[in-house]
Order: structure tokens, then sequence, then C-alpha cells
């Protein structure tokens, strides 16, 4: 199995930095069906992260399968927080 992505982001005022991010992923049934189940699928993102508190981030995107013939959901929304655990390099 494998998986690809690419992530751009840009400032946008007061602390907040958009990103947009496009993801590949192959299929964990590819080796066992050649059905829509075991196709490779093509995600974007688009979001916004907005800081909390020291290197706290809420981050927020909506996402959409790129049309194709693979099995997997076509619009995505996703919600987290993300938080650096250890010192930073």
């Amino acid at each position: 199995m494998w998986a690809a992505l690419i992530e751009g982001r840009a400032p946008i005022g007061k602390g907040f930095v958009a990103r947009a991010s496009a993801r590949f992923d192959a299929s964990p049934l590819a080796s066992f069906t050649s059905s829509p189940f075991g196709k490779e699928s093509f995600y974007w993102t688009l979001g916004l992260l907005a800081p909390l508190a020291g290197d706290t981030w809420l981050a927020f995107d909506a996402g959409e399968n790129y049309p194709g013939d693979a099995e997997v959901p076509d619009f995505s929304l996703h919600l987290q927080v993300v938080a650096r655990l250890g010192p930073a390099r």
C-alpha cells in the first residue's frame, strides 16, 4: 500500500493559515480485487488553521474525491486539534 500527500500553506492574518492539499492513496484491497474497491483514489482539500495556545492549533478542512471509479467517500469534513509533542527541532 502507498500514499502521497502534497500540501501548501499561506498566512492570512492574525495567526490564521490557509492550506490546500492533494492526496493520492492506494487501496488496501488492491491485491485482492480488481473491482472499484481496489482502485486508487485522489482527494483535494481546502482548510484553515487557527491558533489556540502555544504550539496548539485548531484545523478545519473540507475535501472532495476527484471523480473516478474508486469506491471512496465523495466529500469529507475534518476537524482536528493539532499539538506539538516534544521539543521543536
